[in-house]
């Protein structure tokens, strides 16, 4: 006996069961084969060791190959309730049992045992009608208790969600294997191997914490790729896919990409993170690419808290390691005298050189290709200034020495003995290696780079350029008019991309490096590289404070030419440098290269550019040796290796050293020391790098301050000049002096202080303060790359003179007089405000009283909010940079308490207001952008920076000063949101706004001890109206703006700084619809309202509202519309309303972000419903100002927040649904008792009248006005009711109840009701996204039968009772579409559901649909000219309408008809129907037509005109079908095999209505187009065995059918028309026969033949009916015989008309008489005892002649051989006319052989022996019959034969409005109106099975009239027109 168990006991199969291999012939659906690792739920036991309960088992491989093209819709776990053995199972879990309880108080129920359910009546009823032992449920299965919806074990990590999303991609991977996208398959095997390695490595814990961490990294990276790919159309080989051409058809959340902390990639919950921080890693983890890999190094970047003020804080400059990897050559060619190579290699921008060059001396070629002996280089301390806005390149030049001292020299004449060559240089973009640069490349990490290189060569014959000057500033741009200089300048015109002169060398063509920056000190680096070999320090090429200057020269040569008629253009030029006077001089080109006494350059060709740059050493040592005051450097020019000149180039002269740095070159001329007279010119450039020399005169002059103090007045005037003319000097100077000349200066400034106030003592402060300013701004305030030095200088000057408020009141001053005098100064103030309070904030740490500081500061931020306050656009940038700066003051909070500081920043941010505030709405107004407004904008954005700042700083720490800044920053916030529109500023505000929410959450929600600080909180949550109403105001501001278009790039949410900052979406991304404004507002909204929730508990806002708050930041007047009342109420429902939309962000992926923003906006409505609830409900006598808006609103709001996608979890696969159920597991729980709780505020007590009858104490009242209006919420609480959730079913249940109840009460019936309920419906059914399952729509069938309580013999039982039925009945009408795959191969059977579903539409007073379908069938037909089709289509409309005259239809606009009645709809429709019936030459179906509209003329009118017209009408049919000669279609039987075809087409036959004459491979191919994959089966034996096994695959079992023919008196001698129109009237039933083996001759030849009857007669929509049923029956010899001739007759006919149509169209018939000799001569000449001949043995054979059981055959055969003979003498005739003379004989042959073969008939029908027609029949002649014309009647006298009640079978009929819908049989047949035979019956043809009403109570055929009927509401002009309103109700 099985034993129920009292939990649900969920364990997995540790063993396996396999009870099909064990018995392969077993078939039971109880049992079923289990795997270790299947998933089970026990729910009964037997014997302790069988157990019953679901199976779950994950799909094999092979059921992949039925995979549809809906890639969301794959094979899932099969779920089966099954026997198994019990000790197979381990129990995992016991879970608690789901019972459907019914609760009387929460159902509103007085006596829950008085009246009886529907559930109960319906039991009594069948044990009534089927007895006891009956049972209960014809459905076992309903039984069964509900799985648990949630699929995942709430302690699962990251670990778990890895092995869950391996299984799920695995079948990803089966599916795209299976359709064929192999580009992806192999993309996501790939990720598979990578995350299995990953979930291996972290499951085992074998790796390092550092290890670890990258390694969850790269999992969350990895799963998101995952998601990513699914869904990216890039990664797809076909253009079409239903996946991502369709939104929301991802219901399993498939590619829902999950937010995840992105350094544990844990799933977020609701508890543990803020909605910002969910918002911003969705956003990441969707669009970012990489993320979150290495996110753990860049904590700050991805950060939400306020930046702190960087403009002091410099960067560490950077370092590049450059590291050789590999050179390529493809030759090994050396040259003769080759010596060595020597590699450079140095950086630089497109402007200039940055460094000095790296340099690697190799003895060949070879041992520089063997790059493990190349050391690596360390490029220290790369400017910021110099990388930003230009590109970097990192260069390399190759140079190789050449012995030629082998050479014929002349020996007496100076040489040399080997000469530099250049061999090959080029370049390499490392931009992106430096990580502020946009897009950059990883910081700390190697990226590898090539080095492509080229060779130089110049063409001799270019046109001469005398220009000395290189081209220096090269770009792209340049690259067409760059000439070629030779070596010198090759690398210059590689950057500019030009191809002059450049060529590639074999010897050397690739050089590979790897590129690391450092950012860190460079000492510490050393330590760090573990490297066999040293790395070179190479030193920038400029002035470096942090390196150990050393005083050098850099030398660059330029062009060089030779002059006069001696030089040749082959001459090779080498110039060598050396300095004879100066022992200690030494040149170098590199930086790890030794110095020498001498330097040799490049050697080129005259005319060219040598290039090189060499530092000269030594400059500043003073010699032993005596070194003139003006000293040289010498310059030796050797051609061809002699020395033919010299030059002298000065670089010293007396103590300054002489630089040729300007723009005008230098060129240094070369004289021939033999001859003295001048053969060259060569330019040079010269740059002195040092501060030992060429200091500024001025600077001396400050050095020398106590000289010039001592001096008195004259010395001070001098002093003063000096300070004047610094600041005129520039960085080059003062950056070499700065903390010498800052020290200098305090000094001054202290001795000026110290002395009594004068004129000059003024003056020399004033001066001494401007070059203090001019100082700082120029070093520091400039560029930032030198911010470190003021630190230096302050960490290194310790006992600086205290001059702190001098500073602070010089600051004053200058902004005090901004309106008046602005000047240079004062801008550069602004630059260096910041740096100036550093100044002062070190004065004061001396300082022992901070009183003069305070009054100095206090006047400074006066005098600033008066500068800041001024409205000139030429201060705008100075004002923004004092707002950049001005939040430094703060750092004076360690000796100035921070509540004095506090007033001083907050009056200087109120100062500024709104200024600049819309330039948004101005630029979009304006059509473009305006340059004032755009500078406005930056004041805005500035403030709104400011304040972001200022939340994170020690403002926000310090509670008195906190409160303050809370309330203030809300304040100006508030001003942005509901201002002029401005996107950007309102993107900074939302970053405020989430800086207050998490302060508020960390410094007063979670810490108890600042709970006097809750109302903030609850300030804050009044504002929830206003951010609404600003979200509507942006919502639509950015619809209208192309803000909603999909786009590659984003920026991060919540931004921190200005501009933001674009990023590129990972290329795997699809274009995303992303509005980061929006999303913002909506986070911040759901932000406040947590917060609001979180203080204020249950009791919302009746707890806020009525707390009282001392000096309240929030003001009604300013923020809202009627303070609370109805309007800002309905602002916060309409605001939640459209939030829950989505659609700004990818909602359908985005799940995470979704399920936050679903959770808020619930908790807003949380923290309304108390008032709603107290205030907003009327007494009863005052129901005229009840606000059904708002309830309204406020209902379908929480309606649709119910059933979102993240919030009804239970359809998403494992990881999307934790992660959605982390955040909204309540949500629904709390939805439910919010609609419950608001439904019974709605309802009023019910009468005592109505309490006795229906059983509830309260419905009605307010109610009523949610059941037909604009706020009806039906539609919307069946997807609701359809939840699988115990407590949305619950309340969905208990309102559909109190509705049914009230509007029966209200109107007398519920169709309106029933109406709402069928759209709801139809829409949750047919809409992309999720569909309940029958098990969610049992349950709530049974609910509510166990739920409503009503005795059955109350008038409203049957109405009910109906309701319910057909909610049911529609429902599964529904689920027949959804069982159709997606797929062009099942638009048909889509077609047929949807038909029957816009039919129960129609019934249900909802026509629209259905019309609007029809006539899309209808206008597509006849486009493609389909007109049978669109007549067909026509039918099922018509079929619709009853032909009544006093049924008013209103207009209808598709199709379109004018306002008319039943009757007139009716009959056009008709008369359409009969005329595309015509035009498609279906004769037959247009008489059945006209036929029944003359039957209906005859019902129900005596309009002649209208007799006259059908009649008129069908003489013409009948005239036309009389000598019709349309061409038969073919047809074929299919039957679909195999498990591959979806459920509602496998196992299923059909016949398929082919093209005229279409051979069956044709059908073949059209079918395998239709179902591909499939194969094709015509043997019958192999069909079984196939259906027997049921494979895997998908098998058509084909073959030909053909039409049933009618055999019977009434066919024979007449014409062919006749005899189709026989053959197609009704044809529902079609033939195929096979001959059983046995036979000898005809006389014992029995055949099988099998009959198919469909279910529609043909033609139908869609050219193809289901098989109904078939027999198979025996034929015996006599009925072989009678169909032989009969087919016989039939070709010949068929032939003769051939003819006829060919002679008529004047074409060829040549074949076609050909056709007919053959045939005439088979029948007539036919052998002894064969041919037609051999049947008449039948009349005389003893076996049938005289036997009357077979006297009705025999006369048939009788008849059919008198029509053979008609016939046969015809087609003579019809021969004899049309052959050729030359077979004239043998037509008079087969004449001769007729009449001998045919004698008894001939002489029987009286004809001419001759071939020729006697007088009885010579009314029609031989002429008459080639025109086909002919008719032969009257011949046979009497009727009977085979078949003859074919005609008598009448189809399906809806003959009018009926229950059944329009589809019969299996939900997907059409049914026509049926024929004139047939209508007599047509309206008994109601299948419904429902209850049947007679016996339970009397009005239950009424209900059933009522919703389905005829009449009333079964028409679109009958709907109930009583308005709903609680004043109705009152009345009531």
């Amino acid at each position: 006996m099985w034993q129920k168990t009292d939990a649900l006991l969920r364990g997995k199969m540790v063993k396996l069961f396999l009870p099909f291999e064990k018995h392969p012939t077993l078939k039971n659906e109880n049992f079923k084969n289990l795997y270790c690792g299947d998933e089970v739920f026990v729910l009964e036991t037997k014997d302790g060791k069988w157990a019953r309960g679901y199976a779950l088992t994950r799909p094999f491989p092979n059921d992949f190959t039925i995979t549809s093209t809906n890639l969301d819709d794959l094979p899932g776990v099969d779920i089966r309730v099954v026997i198994f053995p019990l000790k197979y199972v381990v129990v995992v879990e016991e879970l608690p049992l789901e019972q459907v309880v019914i609760n009387r108080e929460f159902n509103n129920i007085i006596d829950i045992e008085t009246v009886p359910t529907i559930a109960a009546s319906e039991l009594a009823h069948r044990n009534a009608t089927d007895g006891p032992d009956f049972p209960k449920l014809s459905n076992p299965k309903r039984l069964m208790p509900n799985l648990p919806t949630i699929r995942f074990n709430k302690g699962d990590d990251l670990v778990d969600e890895i092995k869950h999303a391996l299984s799920l991609l695995a079948n990803h991977i089966f599916a795209f294997y299976a359709i064929g996208e192999f580009k992806l398959f192999t993309k996501l095997v790939s990720v598979f191997d990578q995350l299995l390695e990953v979930r291996i490595k972290l499951m085992n814990d074998v790796l390092t914490e550092n290890e670890a961490q990258v390694a969850r990294e790269s999992a969350t990276y990895l799963l998101s790729v995952v998601s990513k790919k699914l869904a990216s159309k890039s990664d797809r080989l076909t253009d079409k896919n239903y996946d991502l051409d369709n939104k929301n058809t991802d219901v399993s959340g498939y590619k829902a990409i999950l937010a995840r902390d992105s350094f544990t990639g844990t799933l977020f919950t609701y508890d543990n993170v803020c909605p910002s921080r969910i918002a911003i890693n969705q956003e990441l983890c969707a669009l970012a690419p990489q993320f979150p890999i290495n996110s753990h190094a860049h904590k700050d970047e991805y950060s939400l808290d306020p930046k702190p003020n960087t403009k002091l804080i410099h960067d560490p400059p950077s370092h590049i390691l450059v590291n050789f990897k590999l050179v390529l050559g493809s030759s090994a060619y050396q040259p003769p005298g080759f010596k060595g190579m020597t590699a450079y290699m140095y950086i630089r921008n497109n402007r200039k050189r940055l460094s000095e060059a790296f340099a690697v001396h190799t003895d060949s070629v070879k041992d520089l290709v063997n790059v493990e002996k190349l050391s690596a280089a360390l490029f220290r301390n790369i400017p910021q200034t110099e990388i930003e806005n230009s590109r970097v390149y990192l260069c390399a030049v190759l140079l190789e020495d050449i012995d030629i001292s082998g050479r014929s020299l002349e020996q007496k004449v100076t040489h040399v003995n080997s000469v530099k060559k250049g061999v090959a240089a080029g370049v390499t973009d490392i931009t992106r290696v430096f990580s502020k640069n946009k897009g950059s490349l990883q910081t700390g990490e190697y990226h590898q780079f090539s080095i492509r290189l080229f060779g130089s060569y110049v063409n001799n014959k270019r046109p001469s350029n005398n220009s000395m000057i290189p081209n220096m500033k090269l770009g792209a741009g340049d690259a067409d008019s760059l000439q070629n200089n030779g070596w010198g300048e090759l690398i210059e015109r590689i950057i500019a991309g030009s191809s002059r002169g450049i060529a590639v060398n074999p010897r050397a063509e690739k050089l590979v490096v790897s590129v690391k920056e450092f950012k860190h000190q460079l000492q510490n680096d050393g330590s760090k590289v573990n490297n066999s070999v040293p790395i070179a320090i190479i030193k920038p090429i400029f002035f470096d404070p942090l390196a150990d200057n050393y005083e050098r020269i850099y030398l660059r040569m330029g062009k060089i030419n030779l002059l006069g008629n001696n030089a040749q253009k082959d001459d090779l030029l080498t110039y060598e440098i050396s300095a004879p006077n100066n022992d200690l001089i030494t040149f170098a080109k590199a930086s790890n290269q030794q110095e020498k006494r001498s330097w040799q350059f490049v050697s080129v060709f005259s005319g060219e550019v040598v290039g090189e740059i060499v530092k000269i050493n030594g400059v500043s040592i003073k010699s032993n040796k005596k070194v003139p005051k003006d000293d040289y450097i010498l310059l030796s020019l050797f051609v061809n290796g002699q020395l033919e000149g010299e030059g002298k180039l000065l670089y010293k002269s007396g103590n300054r050293l002489v630089e040729y740095n300007t723009k005008k070159s230098h060129h240094v001329e070369i004289v021939s020391p033999v001859h003295n007279t001048q053969i060259g010119l060569v330019e040079v450039l010269t740059e002195y790098v040092g501060k030992v020399f060429n200091s500024d005169i001025s600077i001396d002059s400050v050095f020398q301050y106590d000289r010039l103090f001592k001096l008195g007045p004259t010395g001070m005037d001098d002093l003063s000049a000096a300070l004047i003319s610094i600041c005129k000097l520039d960085i080059v100077q003062l950056i070499k002096y700065f903390p010498e000349l800052l020290s200098s200066m305090y000094s001054i400034v202290d001795i000026c202080l110290q002395q009594k106030p004068t004129p000059s003592n003024e003056m020399l402060e004033d001066n001494c303060f401007k070059a203090m300013v001019h100082l700082l701004d120029t070093v520091l305030g400039k560029q930032d790359q030198y911010l470190y030095m003021l630190d230096t200088f302050l960490t290194s000057h310790k006992n600086l003179p205290s001059i702190g408020v001098f500073l602070l009141n010089k600051v004053a001053e200058i902004f005090a007089r901004g309106e008046a005098n602005w000047n240079t100064l004062s801008r550069s103030l602004c630059r260096v405000v910041g740096l100036v309070f550093k100044l002062v904030h070190e004065s004061m740490q001396t300082a022992s009283n901070t009183d003069a500081y305070v009054a100095s500061m206090s006047a400074l931020f006066r005098a600033t909010s008066s500068f800041l306050s001024l409205q000139s656009t030429s201060l705008i940038g100075d004002q923004v940079l004092v707002l950049e700066m001005i939040d430094n003051v703060l750092i004076f909070h360690d000796k100035i308490d921070i509540t004095k500081l506090a007033p001083f920043v907050i009056t200087l941010v109120d100062s500024i207001g709104t200024r600049g505030l819309g330039a948004t709405e101005d630029n979009n107004s304006n059509g473009k952008k305006s340059l004032a407004s755009a500078r406005d904008h930056k004041i805005i954005i500035s403030k709104l920076l400011l304040i972001h700042r200022l939340l994170g700083s020690a403002l926000a720490e310090n509670k008195a000063t906190r409160r303050i800044l809370v309330g203030k920053s809300v304040s100006w916030c508030m001003d942005v949101f509901l201002g002029s529109t401005d996107v950007d500023a309102t993107r900074i505000a939302c970053s405020i706004f989430n800086s207050v929410c998490k302060l508020l959450k960390e410094k007063v929600l979670c810490n108890p001890d600042n709970g006097n600080e809750i109302d903030l909180c609850f300030s804050l949550a009044k504002l929830l109206p206003a951010i609404s109403r600003t979200f509507i105001k942006f919502n639509k501001y950015t619809r209208g703006n192309d803000f909603f278009k999909p786009k590659r790039t984003f920026t991060y949410l919540f931004p921190r700084d200005y501009p933001f900052k674009e990023s590129i979406a990972d290329p795997i991304v699809n274009d995303e619809i992303v509005v980061e404004v929006l999303i913002e507002l909506v986070v911040i909204f759901c932000f406040v309202a947590r917060i609001g929730k979180a203080a204020a508990g249950n009791d919302g806002y009746a707890k806020i509202l009525t707390t009282k708050i001392e000096n309240d930041f929030f003001d009604a007047d300013k923020y809202l519309a009627s303070n609370f009342h109805n309007e800002d109420v309905l602002t916060l429902i309409s605001g939640v309303k459209l939030m829950r939309q989505g659609k700004y962000f990818p909602e359908d992926k985005w799940l995470s972000l979704y399920a936050s923003i679903a959770d808020g906006g619930l908790v807003a409505l949380e923290l309304v419903r108390p008032l709603l609830i107290n205030h907003y409900i009327p007494p009863i006598e005052d129901s005229e100002i009840f606000d059904k808006t708002i309830w309204g609103n406020y209902l379908l709001t929480l309606l649709k927040l119910g059933t979102l996608v993240p919030v009804a979890t239970e359809h998403l696969s494992e990881v999307p649904q934790k992660a959605c159920f982390q955040i909204t597991s309540s949500v629904r729980d709390r939805i439910a008792f919010m609609v419950n709780e608001a439904w019974d505020a709605l309802a009023w007590d019910a009468t005592k009248e109505d309490t006795i009858r229906f059983n509830l104490n309260k419905f009605g009242g307010y109610q009523v006005e949610f059941i037909n209006s604009d706020y009806s919420i039906l539609q919307d609480l069946m997807l609701f009711a359809l939840q699988k959730h115990e407590a949305c079913q619950q309340v969905a249940v208990k309102i559909l109840w109190s509705v049914v109840i009230s509007e029966f009460i209200l109107s007398e019936n519920i169709v309106d009701v029933e109406r709402e309920c069928l759209i709801g419906l139809h829409e949750i059914y047919t809409r992309n996204g999720y569909k309940p399952m029958i098990g969610e729509q049992l349950n709530f069938i049974h609910r509510l039968k166990v739920t409503i309580r009503l005795d059955r013999e109350d008038i409203a039982f049957g109405l009910i009772y109906s309701f319910i039925n057909t909610l049911q009945e529609f429902m599964m009408v529904l689920n027949d579409l959804n069982c159709v795959p997606v797929g062009p191969e099942f638009d048909d059977d889509r077609t047929f559901h949807k038909l029957n579903i816009f039919a129960f539409l129609k019934n249900a007073n909802k026509p629209e649909l259905f019309n609007s379908f029809i006539n899309a069938m209808f206008e597509e037909n006849i486009n493609k000219k389909d007109y049978i089709q669109a007549a067909l289509s026509l039918e099922l409309l018509a079929s619709t309408y009853s032909w009544d005259h006093h049924t008013l239809l209103p207009s209808s606009f598709r199709p379109k008809f004018p306002e008319q009645t039943s009757f007139e709809r009716k009959e056009t429709l008709f008369k359409m129907i009969s005329h595309n019936f015509i035009r498609g030459n279906s004769l037959e179906r247009a008489t059945d037509t006209y036929n029944e509209l003359l039957d209906a003329y005859n019902a129900h009118t005596y309009d002649l005109k209208s007799f006259a017209y059908v009649h008129n009408k069908l003489a013409k049919l009948y005239l036309d079908l009389e000598s019709s000669d349309k061409l038969t279609p073919s047809y074929f039987r299919v039957a679909f095999i195999g498990a591959g075809f979806p459920v509602n087409t496998r196992g299923k036959e059909n016949i398929y209505e082919g093209l005229p004459f279409e051979h069956i491979t044709s059908i073949h191919e059209r079918l395998l187009k239709l179902y591909p994959g499939a194969r094709i089966i015509s043997d019958d034996y192999e069909a079984a065995k196939i259906k027997e096994k049921n494979p895997t695959g998908r098998y058509l079992h084909v073959g030909t059918v053909e039409p049933i023919n009618e055999i019977s008196d009434k066919l024979f001698n007449t014409s062919i028309g006749v005899r189709q129109y026989a053959r197609n009237k009704d044809l529902r039933f079609f033939t195929v026969m096979k001959k059983i083996p046995g036979s000898t001759s005809i006389f014992d030849l029995w055949t099988e033949e099998t009959t198919y009857e469909t279910y529609l007669s043909f033609p139908t929509l869609m050219n193809r009916s289901e098989i109904k049923e078939s027999k198979v029956i025996k034929l015996s010899p006599l009925d072989n015989a009678i169909r032989t001739i009969v087919s016989k007759n039939n070709d010949l006919i068929s032939l003769e008309s051939m003819i006829n149509i060919a002679f008529k169209e004047k074409s060829d018939f040549g074949a076609l008489i050909n056709d007919l000799s053959r045939q005439l001569t088979g029948t007539v000449d036919s052998p002894v005892n064969g041919g037609v001949g051999q049947y008449r043995t039948f009349f005389t054979d003893p076996k049938y002649e005289g036997k009357l059981e077979h006297s009705g055959q025999i006369r048939l055969l009788r008849n059919a051989f008198d029509d053979l003979t008609i016939v046969l003498n015809r087609c003579l005739i019809l021969h004899g006319k049309l052959i050729s003379p030359s077979i004239r004989m043998s037509h008079e042959a087969l004449v001769d052989l007729f009449v001998k073969n045919f004698e008894q008939e001939i002489k029987a029908l009286k004809l001419a022996g001759d071939g020729t027609q006697s007088s009885a029949a010579s009314t029609t002649g031989t002429l008459s019959l080639i025109q086909g014309t002919s008719q032969y009647s009257g011949m046979i006298s009497q009727s009977g034969g085979i078949h003859s009640d074919k005609r008598s079978i009448s189809g399906l009929s809806t003959g009018g409005l009926h229950a059944a819908p329009l589809l019969a049989g299996s939900g997907n047949r059409l049914v026509r109106t049926s024929s004139r035979a047939s209508s007599t019956s047509s309206h008994s043809a109601n299948s419904h099975n429902y209850l049947d009403a007679s016996t339970m109570s009397g009005s239950l055929n009424a209900a059933s009239a009522h919703s389905f009927g005829t009449n009333n509401s079964g028409l679109p002009g009958a709907v109930n027109t009583t308005k709903r309103t609680a004043l109705n109700w009152r009345h009531k």
